[in-house]
């Protein structure tokens, strides 16, 4: 239920930035915004940018890569080149950075290596179950060990039967 709910937000998130994109015109396709962002004149807005393009270069599944670049890209573009947003967003990312010390100690126990991020790790359990069916060690349409932990279901399942024990 989890994942059919995951993914039903996430269609949402993809047809509001369609229709964004469609409201703002052709300079606010993923292309023109990852342009802008990469040539902005702003070095402080543009390093931003260049590590969004660099962290989302770690994301093996494709589809997501797309989903966290396009999104963020966006997310900067509207504060940098609105008005109405661009001093707030300013005064922000300036009170992120006067607080960077105290708050990458709060978060350190939340940062994860890019081979340790819930997306790749699922992304090669699943790769994992491509193998395992190949081999004939598991049946088409089974998952492997590894990517049933993803699946909501399959968890919801374990849980109940160790709850009833």
């Amino acid at each position: 239920m989890e994942m059919i709910l995951s993914q039903s937000d996430k269609r949402v998130v993809k047809i509001a930035m369609y229709l964004l994109r469609k409201k703002l015109g052709e300079s606010a396709s993923a292309e023109a915004i990852h342009d802008d962002m990469t040539n902005c004149g702003n070095l402080g807005v543009r390093k931003v940018s260049s590590i969004i393009t660099d962290a989302s270069e770690f994301v093996k599944c494709d589809w997501q890569k797309r989903i966290v670049s396009d999104l963020s890209e966006f997310g900067l573009w509207v504060c940098y080149k609105d008005t109405a947003y661009r001093d707030i967003f300013f005064y922000i990312l300036d009170e992120i950075c006067k607080n960077a010390d105290e708050i990458r100690k709060q978060i350190k126990p939340y940062v994860k290596q890019p081979e340790k991020w819930h997306v790749n790790v699922w992304k090669d359990s699943v790769e994992e179950t491509r193998k395992d069916q190949e081999e004939g060690k598991i049946l088409p349409g089974d998952v492997s060990m590894a990517e049933s932990v993803h699946v909501p279901g399959i968890q919801r399942e374990r849980l109940q039967k160790l709850l009833k024990k």
